[in-house]
């Protein structure tokens, strides 16, 4: 059974004849006929009664009346939700952190751009607190945050899942060995983001799990400034994979990777969201 059949037998109901559904629909009167013909001969059942009087459901027909009228009701809400995402307009601003502004969102920005010019998106980069702050507050209508917000007043999907690994620069002694362990780099030289941040929280649990004691020699709160330094050689840094560069050399030691998931949030009932995120999960990450 097709849907174009049903669409035939809605519109001779509707039309009271076969000759104005077949001028309704622009079809001829023996391509509208067999539409019913192959209509009735799946079924089973003859559908209409013809007499010189015009066009009547016959019993069966009448059965068939409102599963058909449902069936195009739903076929023309799939329709208008697909044609009002085509069609998103207006004004999101995103609040997230490093890896996200950097490594994610820019390709997403550009082809929603591209594909959407009347919806305006704006990223606003900060820590896992301003990013709370800004989606409770109004500020932002959507926040990406490693980790479900405890906020009970937001509202949270997953969004995909990135690694924390361990990594130097080319140049630096670690680069040219390819067995290693975590507990062979010893009191090893770190540069590490700062304290407050959600990398630099990961990988604590895992030097107190593994009982390491890195000596940090740079402690950075710009991610930029940790990856040029790890590219010079300073020591052994932990990034997200997602910025790993050409410069660098991912350690080959398992225990020290991290994984955490990043999450959106926003505030209950924030209008347009659902779509809003769809675009996202389909042009980002």
């Amino acid at each position: 059974m097709e849907f174009r059949q049903i669409q035939t037998f809605l519109e001779i109901h509707r039309q009271g004849s076969f000759v104005n559904a077949a001028a309704r629909l622009a079809l001829t009167q023996p391509a509208l006929s067999r539409q019913i013909s192959l209509l009735e001969r799946e079924l089973g059942a003859k559908l209409f009664f013809r007499s010189a009087a015009g066009t009547r459901l016959t019993p069966e027909g009448e059965k068939l009346l409102g599963p058909a009228n449902d069936l195009e009701h739903s076929l023309r809400n799939i329709q208008e939700s697909l044609k009002s995402k085509e069609s998103i307009s207006g004004r999101y601003t995103i609040s997230c952190g490093g890896t996200i502004a950097a490594y994610v969102l820019p390709q997403a920005v550009r082809k929603i751009r591209q594909k959407h010019p009347d919806l305006l998106v704006r990223v606003v980069e900060g820590d896992a607190y301003d990013t709370l702050r800004s989606v409770s507050g109004g500020e932002s209508e959507l926040g990406i945050l490693s980790g479900q917000p405890a906020d009970s007043e937001l509202e949270s999907e997953f969004y995909f899942r990135d690694e924390i690994v361990p990594v130097v620069g080319l140049s630096h002694p670690l680069a040219r060995r390819r067995r290693m362990s975590a507990a062979s780099l010893g009191d090893f030289e770190c540069v590490s983001h700062h304290p407050a941040s959600a990398i630099r929280q990961a990988v604590e649990k895992k030097w107190k799990a593994l009982r390491l004691k890195p000596r940090i020699v740079m402690e950075l709160r710009s991610m930029e400034s940790v990856l040029r330094s790890v590219e010079a050689g300073v020591g052994v840094g932990f990034v997200s994979r997602l910025s790993v560069s050409k410069k660098m050399r991912v350690l080959p030691i398992s225990e020290l990777v991290s994984q955490r998931d990043f999450y959106f949030c926003f505030r209950r009932q924030s209008r347009g969201m659902d779509q809003f995120i769809d675009l996202l999960r389909n042009t980002g990450s």
